[in-house]
């Protein structure tokens, strides 16, 4: 039987380091079925949008210096002056969201302790502007920053991903998640530990698998294409005349059942699995917060739920091909 040029190619790759479980099944398939592959699908690059195009531009109204200094009276004053101290504009994304919850909780009082003047509906329409642009900012503070991108960036390299995992940040985006609904629900009172704990999630989330899972699911998409493509060759020159199983037939389904079944299809469950606890609680903290992310995000986002879907989606696939040569050969799933 002669050795593909994508088998040949694949082999002396493997010289070098040992393939990995796709490509040791795509060097078995083409030389049992005696094809090559088309054209590879291209990876279609779906890079992380960059910190410029995750800014948000949030119009906000302006307390005068003579307006600010006549709040020195309320507990407002202080955190207003920390906000637009140095330290305060440089702050990182949470601590400004933090600082804006601050005054969004101490602002009632304030107004109420001025009175019936013209300062007092001044800070009101000051508060109800941040009131309006608050989720933008919990979107910005908790998925628009540097931590989130990381956690979006394949940066790890376990070979038994995704049976080991290096650190497992679902419980964190789950906390990150309760504290978003409770500032959704109206809650504007953190205490310092609860602040605390919030950062502390966003350092944890830093170094989560999102990425790894992403790239996972294309290689595993672009890889079956390959395979699927292999497959339809020989459904198109059939493999066997008959419903009768030849040898190169059982060659094939020999295969199927140590590389595909054993290898892809395990690794393909253990991705499910894994996506099914990490990114249920990624989801649930986005969901709410979507509508009021920046456009690239929101871009970025749809085209990642298509590669998961797809990535999710393209074992079953290859499961349907595969049937159909074994209906050709008359060949059962346990041959």
């Amino acid at each position: 039987m002669k050795i593909s040029l994508l088998a040949v190619i694949l082999l002396l790759t493997a010289c070098a380091q040992p393939p990995d479980y796709l490509d040791d099944y795509l060097i078995r398939l083409v030389n049992v079925l005696d094809r090559n592959v088309n054209i590879a699908t291209a990876v279609v690059a779906n890079p992380y949008p960059s910190a410029r195009l995750l800014s948000l531009d949030q119009p906000s109204a302006e307390l005068s210096i003579r307006e600010f200094l006549s709040l020195r009276e309320c507990k407002l004053h202080t955190v207003i002056a920390h906000r637009n101290s140095q330290l305060g504009k440089v702050s990182s994304a949470s601590q400004q969201l933090f600082s804006d919850l601050a005054i969004l909780h101490l602002g009632p009082q304030c107004v109420a302790l001025l009175g019936e003047v013209e300062l007092a509906t001044k800070l009101s329409l000051f508060l109800k502007q941040k009131e309006n642009n608050l989720n933008a900012l919990v979107w910005s503070a908790l998925l628009g920053q540097s931590e989130n991108a990381s956690f979006w960036h394949d940066k790890q390299s376990n070979a038994r991903y995704p049976l080991e995992l290096s650190i497992d940040v679902s419980a964190d985006i789950i906390g990150l998640e309760k504290f978003a609904s409770r500032v959704i629900a109206g809650e504007r009172y953190f205490s310092a530990q609860e602040t605390s704990q919030v950062e502390y999630y966003l350092g944890h989330l830093r170094a989560g698998d999102g990425g790894r899972l992403l790239g996972e699911y294309q290689h595993l998409k672009t890889g079956l294409e390959k395979a699927n493509s292999v497959i339809q060759q020989r459904l198109d020159s059939p493999l066997c005349l008959s419903a009768t199983p030849t040898q190169n037939a059982r060659y094939f389904a020999n295969v199927i059942h140590t590389r595909f079944i054993e290898n892809v299809q395990k690794h393909a469950v253990h991705l499910d699995q894994r996506a099914e606890k990490l990114l249920s609680a990624y989801y649930s903290l986005e969901k709410p917060l979507l509508n009021y992310a920046a456009k690239d995000y929101r871009k970025w986002a749809q085209k990642r739920d298509t590669v998961i879907e797809q990535g999710q989606s393209a074992t079953l696939q290859h499961v349907r091909l595969i049937q159909k040569l074994y209906q050709q050969c008359g060949l059962r799933a346990g041959d």
